[in-house]
């Protein structure tokens, strides 16, 4: 059946719809009210879906929205956990845990070469993408040039992306994450020649990858592996978001990674080597800083509009102040230019790590008019940005099939700004209410 309120297909019998949370009941009161924005929403934590809590899942009628996620305890026979492909070459040690995208298992190898890791998905799309996958198998083990090259990128044994099993073998590092160094490290930060460690290696990864067409899209300090401490050897793992780069394709359906990562073009759906390149700026500044530049005074990160207003006004190019050092001062802000052809790269990173200034070529000042960077419509999935009340007119012609998906979950700041212009002003104060 079809939500009344949004529009949205509903599993026939649901009380509530899932999307903006409106009452299904045939006796429900008219105007009930509604969620905007993804409020009081949660996920499932089998398959991550958003959804009304205490309700079944839609999508994979497995979980329930909002409840914990429970790594799910290995049975009693823990080579159940191999595939048959496996089987015979590794043997189950342990279940290291289980969350919205894949159950991880610690298997060893039967013939003394040590432990590794097994991923096993829950859903095909959140595993590696077959062709990237194809091309990162083996990164770094063979004799050639491109074993230097790919030293810093997790090792990918073997995948298999049939549907109904999709799994990932892996090279275990058992030192965590570069997250967990740093809220190990002093102040949550790491020294200056520390700091040059983590751009070098994790910039010789992105080289590497980038190298091969593939884009990873969620870089993090969560995604960045530790292999050893001493001396400092980290891995880029975590491809679940990765695709092989389609040079003649710059856009994908949604927005894919983690917001306070992602550059402004990202919200629109924009891909390319860039975003990764803003990704290590952001990791740059949490490295020297102990504080993500989006921080609130708390150490909290705001909501991802607020991350999406932020990015895409510029203010957060205040907190650079922060660095104390000059040239680390001048990496950072490189790769944070909203301009992705202006932003720093492979290159420019290169020659920073060499001892050079290569030149910064500054943002303009933000518009004074609209949220220029920071606003967009989902047309079928695909973000178009909003800058002006123009644009929104042109996509509203043209699509007005999707406008109640954007009335629906308008946010408030959103709704201001339209108001403000006065064009679309009794639209926004509806949307409002």
């Amino acid at each position: 059946m079809i939500c009344p309120a949004c529009g949205r297909e509903v599993a026939d019998g649901a009380a509530l719809c899932p999307g903006c949370g409106a009452s299904l009941r045939k006796d429900a009161e008219p105007g009930a009210p509604r969620r905007r924005d993804g409020e009081g929403l949660a996920p499932c934590p089998v398959c991550g879906d958003l959804g009304v809590p205490g309700a079944a899942c839609e999508v994979c009628s497995q979980g329930e929205y909002g409840a914990p996620a429970q790594p799910a305890a290995p049975p009693s026979d823990g080579n159940a956990h191999v595939p048959r492909r496996l089987a015979a070459d590794y043997e189950f040690v342990r279940h290291l845990g289980e969350g919205a995208q894949a159950r991880v298992s610690l298997l060893r190898d039967r013939g003394g070469g040590g432990q590794v890791v097994l991923k096993r998905y829950h859903r095909l799309e959140a595993a590696l993408d077959a062709a990237a996958a194809a091309k990162l198998r083996g990164a770094g083990l063979s004799e050639d040039e491109s074993a230097e090259m790919g030293r810093h990128v997790l090792r990918v044994l073997d995948h298999n992306g049939s549907y109904g099993d999709n799994w990932e073998l892996q090279e275990y590092c058992e030192r965590g994450t570069l997250g967990d160094l740093l809220a190990a490290a002093p102040g949550g930060r790491l020294a200056l020649e520390r700091l040059k460690d983590v751009i070098g290696e994790l910039g010789q990864a992105l080289a590497f990858i980038h190298s091969l067409d593939i884009i990873h899209r969620d870089l993090k300090p969560s995604n960045v592996l530790v292999r050893t401490a001493e001396p400092l050897d980290l891995v880029l793992a975590d491809f679940g978001t990765a695709k092989e780069q389609q040079l003649s394709h710059g856009r994908t359906s949604n927005v894919q990674g983690t917001y306070a990562y992602l550059p402004p073009e990202a919200y629109y759906g924009a891909t390319g080597r860039a975003l990764d390149w803003w990704a290590l700026g952001m990791i740059a500044f949490e490295v020297c800083t102990g504080r993500h530049i989006l921080s609130r005074g708390d150490g909290r990160l705001p909501s991802d509009m607020e991350i999406m207003h932020a990015v895409g006004e510029g203010s957060y190019r205040a907190r650079l102040e922060e660095i104390d050092d000059e040239r680390v001062r001048s990496l950072v802000e490189g790769l944070l230019l909203r301009d992705p052809e202006s932003r720093w790269g492979g290159a420019q990173v290169l020659s920073w790590l060499d001892g050079h200034d290569p030149p910064v070529v500054r943002d303009a000042a933000p518009e004074q008019r609209g949220f220029a960077t920071n606003w967009a419509f989902f047309v079928e999935g695909v973000a178009e940005p909003v800058a002006t009340p123009e644009d929104l007119n042109r996509l509203l012609k043209g699509h007005w099939e999707h406008a109640d998906a954007l009335f629906v979950q308008m946010p408030d700041e959103f709704a201001a700004w339209l108001e403000s212009d006065g064009a679309y002003a009794e639209i926004a104060k509806a949307a409002r209410s």
